[in-house]
C-alpha cells in the first residue's frame, strides 16, 4: 500500500499504510534525521513538525498525519551547503551533545 505524505513542502508517496508509524514512513522515504528513540516517545529524537507544531513520529500513525503538512530538519535549510539560521547556531555554540538527539532539538527550537 501506498500513501502521499507532505514533506518538507513537497508531495511524495511513499510505501506504507495508514497504521504504520510515522517514523517508518519517513525513513521509507529516506528521511534520517528522524531517529529511533523509545517507543513511547520519551526521548524526542523522532520530533517532527506536523503543520508547525511538535510532535512525536514514533507514537503518531502515518494515517494521523495524512493531509497536514510535515517538517524534518532536511527540509530547513534553502540549499546544499546552506545551514538554517538555528543550525548554524548549533554549530556556532557546539551545541551537538552527542549529535543523535540533535536534528529533534533544532526542530523544538523552531
Amino acid at each position: 500500500m501506498e500513501v502521499t505524505l507532505h514533506i518538507n513542502g513537497k508531495a511524495q508517496t511513499v510505501p506504507a499504510a495508514p497504521t504504520d508509524t510515522l517514523i517508518a514512513a519517513l525513513r521509507q522515504a529516506g528521511y534520517f534525521s528522524v531517529r529511533f528513540g523509545s517507543a513511547d516517545g520519551q526521548t524526542g529524537a523522532a520530533a517532527v513538525l506536523l503543520d508547525g507544531k511538535l510532535v512525536n513520529s514514533e507514537t503518531m500513525l502515518v494515517g494521523q498525519a495524512l493531509g497536514h503538512q510535515i517538517e524534518t530538519v532536511e527540509g530547513l535549510s534553502s540549499g546544499v551547503g546552506q545551514l538554517h539560521p538555528i543550525q548554524k547556531a548549533f554549530v556556532e555554540t557546539g551545541a551537538i551533545q552527542s549529535g543523535y538527539s540533535t536534528p529533534a532539538m533544532i526542530l523544538a527550537a523552531k
